[in-house]
């Protein structure tokens, strides 16, 4: 409603006793003047878009296998071009006395040496080989005259355990000597020399019966050195006769890597049994 609506409204209520006819025009220009200038314009509504969406799908391609992954990583190495390094030819070193020229080329151009050239005093030695200390030692019991043999002291190589001493027998033969441990009743027998050879019995094969007659002055050895001359291939050729009956001795004996050393208590002598079955000594 128009603010001066109500004061003019007032006017007509006093005016309606002054002036009967004139308060029936006041409500007609009133509500003219009161009417809006112009229709109001409704707001615009946007219309919906009829367009339709279209869905997009994303493609995920699946994990390269090994022999996938192996090709992409040899086709992105790069190619290396490399040129070799031209190799300049240098002398060939020799090590040695050079003794002189050939004097002629013999057959199939191989040259000929005057053999006097070998028989002169080059003055080259061999270097002394290193031997490495041993833990443990060879018991002084056993003398030095068996190290001091260079084949000996290579194939004995290092001690591996203390000497040890036990009683038992020995018998004298032809070309050699056997030996019997008491407690344990191993049979050694040893034919020492030039190709010395050892048999080594820890139990002495059964007893022959067939009779073995000996030379005048000889003897057929009997219980377990006879049982070991009999039965063990090779010990009676190599021995031969016994020449003294079986008698008590004390024996010592120390183990090295590479074979056994054995001392007669009785005689003094000492064997190095090495482990392939030679015999050096006595010494």
């Amino acid at each position: 409603m128009c603010w001066w609506i109500v004061a003019m409204n007032n006017l007509r209520q006093f005016s309606r006793k002054l002036i009967p006819h004139t308060s029936y025009l006041i409500p007609f220009f009133l509500l003219a003047a009161c009417q809006p200038d112009a229709t109001p314009t409704p707001a615009a509504i946007a219309e919906p878009s009829l367009e339709p969406k279209q869905l997009a799908t994303v493609y995920i391609s699946p994990s390269p296998n090994a022999a996938e992954q192996e090709a992409t990583r040899t086709s992105s190495r790069p190619t290396t071009t490399s040129i070799p390094p031209t190799l300049q030819p240098s002398p060939t070193p020799y090590i040695g006395v050079f003794l002189g020229e050939a004097e002629a080329a013999g057959e199939e151009g191989i040259p000929i040496v005057n053999p006097a050239l070998f028989e002169q005093d080059t003055g080259f030695e061999l270097p002394t080989p290193i031997v490495a200390s041993c833990p443990v030692q060879s018991d002084p019991t056993f003398g030095e005259t068996w190290s001091s043999d260079a084949a000996v002291a290579q194939a004995m190589a290092c001690p591996v355990e203390a000497v040890i001493r036990f009683d038992g027998t020995f018998q004298l033969f032809e070309r050699g000597a056997m030996y019997w441990r008491s407690d344990t009743g191993e049979i050694w027998a040893i034919a020492p020399g030039t190709n010395g050879r050892f048999w080594f019995v820890a139990n002495p094969p059964p007893a022959e019966e067939t009779p073995i007659t000996a030379p005048e002055g000889l003897r057929v050895p009997t219980l377990g050195f006879g049982n070991v001359w009999r039965g063990t291939n090779g010990v009676r050729e190599a021995l031969g006769f016994a020449r003294t009956d079986e008698q008590p001795t004390q024996f010592m004996f120390q183990r090295f890597q590479g074979g056994t050393l054995l001392k007669d208590g009785s005689s003094g002598q000492v064997f190095a049994l090495a482990g392939d079955g030679v015999a050096y000594g006595p010494y």
